[in-house]
């Protein structure tokens, strides 16, 4: 064996690697020197790279962009040069110490290290000098991946773009070289490249095979999966003309993001020049509602305004008239401009102008809008015209969905939009006040009506009164809808000669029960509309003859308002409406059964008639809803047929307490025919007690209710199925509520099952509550196509939903509302469906496991940090706990100051007390000496210094002491109860479980018998049980309802007050703020109908939040049916007392003495008492006005 080779080789190894070692030491200063050397030739080496770089990518004609190598080599030069300059000017330093002389002294481990990095440097310096010799620097045949090709005009210019995309290819044309031929060289170089192409701001179709763009959507596979074309637009219907694959639409900023970019354009030293001056630009950043155009502008603008009145100026012409802001004429609105100048057509145009009449973020009612539109002369009048200019005008983005309705109902104009419309109105502002918007708090000016063409009130809280006569010589539009004038003077409308439309909808007129005179003196007046006015009188007047004097009137709206004294004695007849030979639309409320007859008779008035209430009509027992010319075999007969009434699109049947009977009927043949069959989109049934409704359809008929889209019944026990439905084929949405008859909807056996596949498939609402026998929808499976939202509450015995495992579980589907009980007790036909169906039945069991695996993971490194990092928490801690010191006495000394205040006493809020116990406490326990070893210090730390943190953060309190909720519950003044103990208990056992699904209670009864005294009572329990609420408010309604007045005795009870410009909608919000934290009962005594509780700022009890699933309602009414309108989860009926109990209270307010001073007054008072029947108002006082009586004779 050779035993010496492998010993050679070793000690060669190491002797090779100790000398490499040595060299670092031994040869640094020539290591230096090459290093300098080699530096230099490498910067050379880069100054000529990027001098070559520079001449290519400079060239114009040539154009050309360097390469990725070329880039990433310049960049690793760079990093490479700071290094060596670094460690160079090290070395000069180091220039006379030992270690460039001698290896063996001290230094020597210094200079080992220091030779290492320099041969590592001068190695990488020569690598990169090798590596910088390029063949290619620029590549002149794509000087640009991508670049963005811009059509900025409205007109498309094919050669113009082709310009464009020649010059990013390397092509180029004369001026002769026409259209197509220029395409070709395009489509040669694109075929086989792999591109994605981006258009700028396209106003119409754009022929991309015109422009030379290869056909994407052919079967080529590298095109489909590679290439593509991306386009921006102002206009969803181009989107669709381009066949994009895919829509992209871009909103306007959230605040957050609005607020970033309005402070980058102004710059925070502007921001911060004044206190105040920061809080002044949130309001003006908020007046562009998120528009970027919009805050860039108006940034760049208050960049150089640096005092508070120059940005308060601002705020004030940006509310007034944003057109007069610098820079928003020509630099925002021209530009939007160039939507408004692309719509097609004048009538499109005229259409988005009108809207501006509507105030900031006003949410307008889509038919509503199309009725003024036609009322204008803008429209013919066919209502899907109206629908399709929306459509367009929302395409365009001039207009976006409305807020607070559902299914898109209503429409709004983003508030830049509109400044948009008000400054095209005004010519571009040269010619202002031709449209006048007097926004919802602006008080009345009426000098600037005189020049106005069109007015609006729409919406305004601050005018109440209209007086005088102003001298509108101009006008032609008023607009007073939803407004509060509830005064308007006899002669305001006199001196408006021109004036065309009058929309007086929606509001509520107080003073008188007649209209203003100057009105019927209006000759020129197209379209009146007072739909859904108020008037506290039982109705508005309408003298006889006064409607035959607006001679011209083509739209005349009275639905659902106070004007329905019709055919009675004093009241206008419908025969001044035949007379009105312009009149082509109606909406009226008939509250007689002759008037109805007179009005279905009419054959002017069944075309023209629109909307229909008939309301109260007590004399009629039966109401047929088809022709009554029927064939001699019919068996039909009967007193009133609307079957004539072919433009009835909405009809309304309201309180018809003796209607028994609603008859649907058709024949072969009458499908050809023009009837109410045919019209009718709307059909709701409210509150009669009697009614059925019966139907016959001809088994070869091909009978429908063509367009009826919605149905609505409520409060009709009596009814047992709606298998009539089948024959409504394009319902969309079904609300039943309050039907204690209603078993099943469709009737098994009474449907063909043809039908019923088809019956439901444009359903996209449906809706069942408190159906106590609902049993099914229909024994067959029903297809839902287009189903959105399914809510079922309190309907126990329903317990099949018509879907199984062959029922196509529709696409639209978002929601299955109903209790969690009721859910769990549904019966399946097979497992797959229930689990198919029970994604959409909201339960949520991810987040908490998530959440748990997250508390797992970061448990181990809490743990750790509570050693590691001891003394930094230390530190932290002691900032904390003086900061927190500090609070705590500017928090005692505000309360102390309050809580002495004799003039206004008040009791700090259990908020503030908490907090400051707790902080105590925290106090105390700081000041131990316990803390042992590091970990449990540590711990103890970390913890102080988190509950220090956060009572730091919650000392910041709006309310520190509470001057009007001192108590939970104000006792009432109030009579014992007589003869309810039971109806008392039976409430306070519904209020104490604290797990009933009963939330809202309502109690009715007639006048005088003793509800409020029960509500009373019910309230002055809660002082002598125990109960889990944190508040009882009492809040009288009485017969005018009055949001602004509930708000207000509800506030007082919780602390809130407002002042009196502050809206509804404001109030409600801080209602909402402060009851949505507690457990709350509502008493609201005496109201007569429904109350909307979230308008008021009631959060919805019904809801399943750990509060609110505690919190009542509890309501007085002298009517059943509002128990049914308010959605009532228990309704407790109060009966008149029975003898005894009668006698007993007559007594003790008559007293013992009174009955007792003669023989014969004890046998007299018996039969005054039964004079009283049992009422509680009457025999308290009876009574008491008896009580003072002291002879026989009296």
């Amino acid at each position: 064996m050779d035993f010496v080779s492998p010993i050679i080789d070793i000690v060669s190894r190491l002797w090779n690697c100790s000398a490499a070692h040595r060299n670092y030491l031994c040869k640094l200063k020539q290591n230096v020197n090459a290093l300098e050397n080699s530096f230099m030739k490498l910067k050379e080496r880069r100054d000529d790279v990027k001098e070559r770089v520079h001449t290519a990518e400079s060239n114009q004609t040539e154009p050309a962009k360097r390469t990725h190598e070329v880039s990433g080599w310049m960049q690793r030069v760079e990093m490479l040069e700071q290094e060596i300059e670094s460690i160079l000017q090290e070395c000069v330093k180091n220039e006379r110490r030992s270690y460039f002389c001698c290896w063996g002294r001290k230094n020597c481990c210094i200079g080992y290290k220091l030779g290492k990095i320099v041969v590592e440097l001068l190695n990488d310096a020569d690598k990169f000098c090798n590596e910088g010799v390029f063949q290619v620097l620029v590549d002149k045949s794509q000087p640009d991946i991508v670049r963005e090709i811009a059509t900025t005009q409205a007109d498309i210019d094919i050669q113009n773009i082709q310009k464009q995309i020649g010059k990013l290819l390397g092509l180029s044309w004369s001026e002769e070289t026409n259209i197509d031929d220029r395409a070709k060289d395009i489509t040669e170089v694109l075929k086989n490249k792999k591109f994605v192409l981006f258009l700028d701001d396209i106003w119409e179709r754009v022929d991309l095979a015109t422009v030379g763009i290869p056909d994407l959507t052919k079967d080529s596979q590298e095109m489909i999966n590679i290439s593509r074309v991306v386009f921006t637009t102002r206009s969803e219907s181009v989107c669709g003309l381009m066949e994009a694959d895919t829509k992209i639409k871009v909103d306007c900023l959230q605040w957050g993001e609005a607020w970033i970019l309005f402070q980058e354009k102004v710059g925070q030293q502007e921001l911060t020049n004044c206190p105040n001056i920061l809080e002044i630009a949130k309001q003006v950043a908020k007046e562009c509602l998120g528009l970027p155009l919009a805050l860039v502008t108006i940034g760049r603008t208050m960049a150089s305004k640096t005092t508070l009145p120059q940005w308060q100026y601002a705020l004030t012409v940006l509310q007034k008239s944003a057109s007069e802001f610098s820079g928003m004429a020509e630099e925002v609105l021209a530009k939007m401009k160039f939507s408004y100048d692309n719509l097609p057509t004048e009538k499109l145009k005229s259409c988005f102008l009108y809207c501006s009449l509507y105030p900031e973020d006003y949410s307008i009612i889509k038919v509503d809008l199309i009725r003024l539109w036609i009322g204008e002369g803008f429209l013919d009048e066919v209502y899907n015209e109206g629908h399709d200019v929306i459509e367009n005008l929302k395409g365009a983005c001039l207009l976006e969905t409305g807020f607070f309705l559902v299914n898109g109902d209503s429409v709004k104009m983003h508030d830049v939009v509109r400044d948009l419309a008000i400054w095209i109105v005004s010519d571009l502002g040269g010619k202002k006040g031709k449209y006048l918007t007097i926004q919802a708090k602006n008080k009345l000016k009426l000098h600037k009506w005189e020049k106005a063409e069109k007015i609006s009130l729409v919406g305004n809280e601050s005018i109440g009164e209209l007086n005088g006569a102003p001298n509108c010589l101009n006008l032609s539009t008023l607009l007073l809808q939803d407004s509060k004038a509830q005064i308007i003077s006899d002669d305001f409308f006199r001196s408006m000669p021109m004036l065309k439309v009058l929309d007086m909808s929606k509001m509520e007129i107080s003073d008188c029960n007649k209209l203003p005179a100057s009105i019927f003196s209006l000759t020129e007046l197209q379209y009146f509309d007072l739909s859904f006015v108020y008037c506290k009188h039982i109705y508005i007047d309408l003298s006889p003859g006064t409607l035959v004097c607006l001679t011209k009137l083509k739209m005349l709206n009275f639905y659902c308002s106070n004007t329905f004294n019709w055919e009675v004695e004093g009241g206008p007849s419908l025969s001044e409406l035949e007379c009105l030979n312009d009149l082509n639309y109606l909406g009226i409320k008939i509250g007689t059964s002759h008037a109805l007859q007179r009005l279905a008779s009419s054959h002017k008035l069944q075309l023209c008639t629109n909307l229909l209430q008939i309301y109260r009509c007590q004399d009629i027992t039966t109401l047929v809803l088809s022709p009554l010319s029927l064939p001699a075999a019919s068996p039909i007969s009967s007193l009133v047929s609307l079957g004539n009434m072919v433009g009835l699109k909405t009809l309304q049947l309201d309180c018809c307490w003796r209607l028994e009977e609603l008859r649907i009927v058709s024949w072969v043949g009458m499908e050809d025919k023009a009837t109410l069959f045919t019209s009718l989109e709307i059909l709701q049934l409210f509150d009669m007690p009697e009614l059925k409704i019966a139907w016959h359809v001809a088994q070869q008929s091909l009978f429908c209710f063509v367009n009826l889209k919605q149905v609505s019944i409520w409060c009709c026990p009596k009814l047992k199925d709606v298998t009539w439905l089948i024959y409504a084929q394009n319902l969309e949405t079904l609300d039943l509520e309050y039907l204690d008859g209603l078993e099943e909807i469709i009737s098994d056996g009474l449907a063909a099952k043809e039908k019923l596949k088809t019956t439901f498939s444009r359903l996209n609402s449906l809706s069942f509550f408190n159906i106590p026998k609902l049993k099914r929808i229909c024994n067959h499976n029903v297809e839902f196509l287009c189903l959105e939202h399914i809510e079922v509450n309190r309907c126990p015995e329903l317990k099949k939903l018509p879907f199984n495992t062959n029922s196509v579980i529709p696409r639209t589907l978002g929601k299955i509302e109903g209790d969690k009980k009721w859910w769990e007790s549904l019966e399946w036909e097979d497992e797959a469906t229930k689990s198919n169906l029970a994604p959409y039945f909201s339960m949520d069991f991810v987040t908490p496991i998530i959440d748990i695996i997250s508390r797992l993971w970061n448990c181990s490194a809490t743990h750790r940090n509570y050693l590691f990092e001891l003394k930094q928490n230390l530190n932290a801690l002691e900032s904390s706990f003086t900061k927190l010191k500090d609070r705590r006495d500017d928090v005692k000394a505000r309360v102390r100051t309050a809580e002495s205040n004799p003039m206004e006493p008040a009791k700090r809020t259990h908020e503030v007390s908490g907090i400051r116990n707790e902080g105590e406490s925290y106090f105390r326990f700081w000041g131990q000496k316990n803390c042992c070893n590091g970990y449990k210090l540590g711990k103890i730390v970390v913890e102080k210094l988190n509950n220090a943190n956060k009572f730091w953060n919650e000392g910041v309190f709006q309310v520190l002491v509470d001057k009007s909720e001192a108590d939970v519950v104000r006792e009432m003044s109030t009579n014992r109860v007589v003869a309810m103990e039971s109806k008392l208990e039976e409430i306070w056992k519904l209020l104490a479980d604290e797990e009933s699904l009963v939330r809202i209670i309502g109690v009715h009864g007639m006048g005088g018998v003793g509800k409020t005294t029960l509500l009373k009572n019910v309230n002055n329990e809660f002082l002598k049980r125990n109960h889990h609420f944190d508040k009882v408010i009492w809040v009288v309604v009485s017969q005018v309802l009055n949001i602004k007045i509930i708000q207000k005795q509800m506030g007082k009870s919780l602390g809130l007050s407002w002042s009196e410009e502050t809206n509804i909608y404001d109030r409600a919000f801080d209602i909402m703020q402060v009851l949505k934290k507690k457990s709350f009962v509502l008493l609201l005594d005496d109201i007569w109908e429904r109350v909307d509780l979230q308008i008021i700022g009631i959060p919805n009890v019904k809801i399943t939040t750990q509060e609110l699933t505690k919190s009542r309602v509890i309501f007085t009414t002298r009517s059943e049916s509002v128990c049914g309108f308010m959605q009532a989860d228990e309704i407790i009926k109060v009966t008149c007392l029975d003898w005894d109990d009668s006698w007993l209270l007559f007594q003790q307010n008559v007293s013992e003495r009174a009955l007792s001073f003669h023989p014969e007054v004890s046998e007299l008072a018996i039969k005054v008492a039964k004079e009283c029947l049992g009422l509680p108002l009457a025999l308290v006082t009876i009574g008491q006005a008896m009580a003072s009586k002291k002879t026989l004779q009296e």
